[in-house]
């Protein structure tokens, strides 16, 4: 196995919470277990983790209503370091809007297949159902499951970390998405890179 703390970049990573219909954050200091705030800590933990092993990565986040306006937000692009800025990004992401999954997962990818290591790692945080105008249940459920595919088709491996209603929504992936559903969300920040090294290192 390698060291963890290696500098040389080993794979490609992007990791892709939404930031929908989160939940408004409260008082400081109180955003554990909070939907808004497992978003904000698993981005901390996550970025922290990745630095630590010397992967490249980028971290975004999407939301909209409707097809034709689904907006996705580059909290850290690949090449930029975690640094105050980021920091600040991470500190300021709030409620949004809808969550239409597969837009949002085909926008990461494109970013994602244009990398030039050769192991590339999608990494999904999910909470709760893809929802959008005309886009719920099960077409939407087969639309994220098909945006998926082709990620892995475009060389990118998913990694999906489900909790909340999604935990249930998407128990029934085909074998090539790696995916683990949590059932307290006040775990997801630090199962988040753990999970990642176990099946990395």
């Amino acid at each position: 196995p390698r060291d963890i703390f290696t500098t040389v970049p080993r794979s490609s990573i992007l990791s892709t919470p939404y930031a929908s219909h989160a939940t408004t954050p409260g008082a400081p200091g109180a955003l554990r277990g909070m939907r808004i705030g497992v978003i904000r800590e698993s981005m901390v933990y996550a970025s922290e983790a990745f630095d630590a092993l010397g992967d490249s990565y980028s971290i975004g986040v999407f939301s909209g209503e409707t097809e034709r306006n689904v907006t996705f937000f580059k909290i850290k692009d690949f090449g930029e370091g975690y640094d105050e800025r980021v920091k600040q990004r991470i500190g300021s992401l709030a409620p949004m809007q809808q969550n239409r999954d597969g837009a949002g997962i085909r926008h990461a990818v494109q970013s994602l297949a244009s990398q030039p290591e050769h192991t590339k790692i999608l990494l999904y945080l999910m909470e709760g159902a893809p929802h959008d105008f005309k886009y719920e249940g099960k077409y939407a459920i087969d639309d994220t499951i098909r945006a998926l595919a082709e990620a892995k088709q475009k060389g990118c491996q998913p990694l999906v970390l489900a909790y909340g209603a999604s935990k249930d929504a998407f128990k029934d992936l085909p074998p090539f998405i790696l995916y683990r559903a949590v059932t307290d969300p006040r775990d997801v920040p630090l199962l988040l890179p753990r999970w990642y090294a176990h099946l990395t290192i």
